[in-house]
Parts: structure tokens; C-alpha cells; sequence
């Protein structure tokens, strides 16, 4: 398994971990807000507010951590030089994650057309996110194979 898929590979598991934690938290801290709309939507616009840098500092330490991995088990510093192809690659993964989340956005509107709480709409679109986050690192993974 190449550089690039292991990093992916930890992406996926570090992503995996932060959605959890994050919702284990916000689901647990949600009984405490009421069913006020107001309320709901500036309980989650605050929850997410918090979670994008959360993830992102998330996302550099598995990045930091896979380099140090890599240098210890093959015994070679992870490549720093990016060729066509791994651009190319990368732009792909991008556009795949771009689309799956736009679906998830507009799909996230369902729920409330639909009658369900701001909730609703909220989990659609973490989830919706993570999981164009996840498709994307996959097809990273498959292309490099």
C-alpha cells in the first residue's frame, strides 16, 4: 500500500473518530435545548462552528502522524514531490466529495420541507459531509491502486 493510501486510510479512521465523538457529544447535549427553532439552529450553527476546526486540527496531526509512521516502518521519508497523476487524482477524489456533498446539502432540506425538526436537517448534512468525505478518500485509495 502506497503513502497516499495510507494516509487516506487514516484519514477515514481519524474522520470516522471526530464525527463520532461529535455526535455523541451534540445528541447528548441537545436534550438540554428544547424544541424552540431558534433555539435548535443556534445550538447546531454553534456545534458545527465548533467542529470545522476541530477537524481540520483533526486532520493535520493524521497527516503529521501518518509522515512519522511512514518514516518509522519503511524507513524512508513519505514523497513530498506531487506528478501529474497525483494531481490529477486529487482533483477527482475533490470533484467526487464535492457532488456527494451537494447532494447531502440539498437533501438536508427534505427534512424541514418535509416537517421534521431543524434536527433533522442538521444530521442529514454532518452526515451527508462525512460521508462525501469518506467516498472521496475511497476513490482516492481505488485510483492509486
Amino acid at each position: 500500500m502506497s503513502y497516499q493510501q495510507q494516509r487516506s486510510v487514516a484519514t477515514i479512521v481519524t474522520g470516522a473518530i471526530v464525527v463520532a465523538v461529535y455526535f455523541a457529544m451534540a445528541l447528548s447535549r441537545l436534550e438540554g435545548v428544547g424544541s424552540d427553532a431558534e433555539a435548535l439552529v443556534r445550538f447546531w450553527a454553534t456545534s458545527v462552528l465548533i467542529l470545522v476546526p476541530v477537524g481540520i486540527i483533526a486532520a493535520i496531526v493524521t497527516a503529521i502522524l501518518a509522515a512519522i509512521v511512514y518514516r518509522i516502518v519503511a524507513g524512508e521519508d513519505p514523497p513530498m514531490i506531487e506528478d501529474e497523476r497525483d494531481r490529477m487524482i486529487e482533483l477527482k477524489a475533490n470533484q467526487v466529495s464535492q457532488a456527494i456533498f451537494v447532494l447531502a446539502f440539498v437533501g438536508s432540506m427534505v427534512p424541514v420541507v418535509l416537517g421534521a425538526s431543524v434536527t433533522a436537517m442538521f444530521v442529514v448534512l454532518i452526515g451527508g459531509g462525512f460521508v462525501a468525505h469518506v467516498v472521496g478518500e475511497v476513490g482516492r485509495i481505488l485510483m492509486y491502486q
